[in-house]
């Protein structure tokens, strides 16, 4: 890839809502310019953002060059939505960069995404169902 044009603006793209695959991306305004698919056992955000670091490199592009980062939403596995999630609005927070919250069709439909992106507002999962919160088994004391 060339150098990157410190004039195009860039955006990163996240998905994590298979629960198997993460899917990473970098696009510029109208068209997706590199794209990669890691497969997990389970979702994991360190192996997320080494794919995320592994893709900026390659593609010669600092962290500090994104314009804004869209990342998919859900519905999905709760740990892997959230681990997408939790990464997207830590990335622009301490980047100081827009993000938006995206469907799935964001590969097929990455203009109208890109018009949502917000400064400031973190993004919420959306699961599609309540998540199956368990509880601890209490033992009793034998009388």
């Amino acid at each position: 890839m060339p150098p990157s044009n410190h004039h195009t603006p860039v955006y990163l793209v996240i998905d994590t809502s298979d629960g198997q695959v993460i899917k990473l991306g970098l696009a510029h305004q109208r068209s997706i310019i590199d794209f990669q698919e890691l497969t997990l056992i389970k979702p994991s955000g360190a192996r997320c953002l080494r794919g995320i670091n592994r893709l900026l490199k390659q593609n010669r592009i600092n962290k500090k060059e994104l314009t804004g980062i869209l990342v998919v939403q859900g519905p999905g596995p709760f740990t892997a939505v959230r681990t997408g999630v939790v990464l997207a609005n830590a990335l622009a927070a301490s980047l100081n960069i827009p993000s938006a919250g995206a469907q799935s069709d964001v590969w097929l439909n990455l203009k109208k995404y890109l018009l949502k992106l917000q400064s400031n507002k973190s993004i919420k999962p959306k699961y599609g169902r309540p998540p199956n919160i368990t509880y601890p088994k209490v033992s009793r004391p034998k009388s």
